[in-house]
């Protein structure tokens, strides 16, 4: 068993760093999402999805599949190809539909405005982060979620607002899963709330068994 995770939008792979070394009991990995991307195409949730795919098609062992933000939309949208060795899912303030044009547009304009030095840090352009949330405005994962059977975390910071009430919504909508507010976390809880996050994951991993 190893416990594979997907970074959010705005990070790198290195974030996950304080997470994997609790995390004792299962090897751990991690996907650069944005990594030798095609340069000749728009950056989209579907090319994303293409990568993420490729790397767990070649998976020969059990995994957990474990993804922040971004990184949980990809970790959901991975049921739609019912990989034969994922074993449990754990998202981290994940969307699961397309979030409301308004939130959309403030994203849009955050990033917009936002230096370059940012999106230099993750290996982006402003083009592509802008492509990538307009994406976002396709998304609908209800039917393949309410039909998942393998077992899911659910985890969500209490002062992360902007995602608490998705989130009790995707337990609610997903059989099998188990939502935990993790007290005075903020949005990126693997930076933020490692030990906290190391600790759930660790205690779900006995259900993924």
């Amino acid at each position: 068993m190893k416990v594979i995770y997907l970074h959010g939008l705005g990070q790198t792979q290195d974030v996950w760093e304080n997470v994997i070394e609790k995390v004792k009991e299962v090897d751990g990995q991690t996907i650069a999402l944005f990594e030798n991307l095609p340069a000749d195409k728009p950056l989209t949730l579907a090319v994303l999805d293409e990568k993420v795919s490729k790397a767990l098609q070649e998976e020969t062992e059990p995994f957990v599949l474990c993804g922040l933000s971004l990184g949980g939309v990809l970790a959901l949208m991975a049921l739609e190809n019912n990989y034969p060795n994922l074993k449990g899912l754990v998202v981290s303030a994940p969307q699961y539909k397309a979030p409301s044009k308004v939130l959309l547009a403030i994203q849009s304009v955050v990033f917009k405005f936002a230096g370059n030095k940012m999106f230099t840090k993750m290996g982006l352009t402003k083009e592509q982060v802008s492509s990538l949330i307009s994406s976002l405005s396709g998304l609908d994962l209800t039917k393949v979620l309410a039909e998942n059977t393998l077992p899911m975390l659910i985890l969500c910071g209490t002062k992360d607002k902007a995602n608490l009430g998705t989130t009790r919504e995707l337990a609610k909508l997903t059989p099998n899963s188990k939502l935990v507010e993790i007290v005075g976390g903020g949005h990126e809880l693997n930076k933020e709330k490692p030990e906290e996050f190391a600790r759930a994951l660790v205690s779900f991993l006995k259900d993924c068994r």
